[in-house]
């Protein structure tokens, strides 16, 4: 029958729309960087903040120094 068709066509197409947006959400959840905050970074160091990140922080607060003079 045509509406058959037509419903599994309906189907089909509602299953793929799904599947591109689950596909698009998880690359775009890959792709985002952590945010780390400096203010946590009391010393120069915290337990969660790998060291590269603590250094970029420091970094940075070292050109805020330097701009704001």
């Amino acid at each position: 029958m045509k509406t058959d068709g037509i419903t599994i066509l309906v189907c089909l197409f509602g299953i793929i729309v799904c599947t591109y947006l689950i596909a698009f959400t998880e690359l775009s959840r890959r792709e985002e960087r952590p945010r780390v905050n400096c203010d946590v970074i009391m010393g120069g160091w915290h337990p969660d903040i790998p060291h590269r990140y603590a250094q970029m922080c420091f970094e940075a607060r070292q050109m805020a120094k330097q701009q704001s003079r």
